[in-house]
C-alpha cells in the first residue's frame, strides 16, 4: 500500500517531519508544547513516533472520546487509569512515585 492511513508509530515511519521531530526534541523541557494542525495532516502520527523514540515513560490520552462520555473529572480518571493499566511494568514502578493527581477546572 502506498499510503497507510493509520497513524504511524515509529520516527522511520514519518516521510518529510524531520524539521518537526527536531522542534519537539528542542521542546521536551518546556512546561507547554502544542501541536496544532487542520485535521489529517499527521499530528497524531508525529506525536506517537516521536514519543516512541524518547524512550522514556509516557502516556498518550485520545481526549475525542470525551466528547462522546462528557468532559467530567470522572471520564479523565477513568481514561488515566486505563492508561496507566497499559503500562509495561517498568514504568508502572516509575509511577508508584506520585501521590495523587489534581487537575483543575480553571
Amino acid at each position: 500500500m502506498l499510503f497507510d492511513p493509520r497513524p504511524k508509530e515509529r520516527v522511520d515511519e514519518l516521510f518529510d517531519r524531520e524539521e518537526e521531530v527536531k522542534l519537539l526534541r528542542s521542546s521536551v523541557n518546556t512546561p507547554l508544547t502544542l501541536l496544532l494542525g487542520v485535521r489529517r495532516v499527521g499530528k497524531t502520527s508525529l506525536l506517537k513516533s516521536f514519543l516512541g523514540s524518547l524512550n522514556t515513560p509516557h502516556i498518550y490520552l485520545d481526549l475525542r472520546v470525551l466528547e462522546e462520555e462528557g468532559y467530567s473529572r470522572a471520564h479523565l480518571y477513568r481514561l488515566l487509569s486505563d492508561a496507566v493499566s497499559k503500562c509495561t511494568f517498568r514504568w508502572r514502578r516509575m509511577l508508584e512515585h506520585f501521590r495523587g493527581l489534581t487537575l483543575s477546572t480553571a
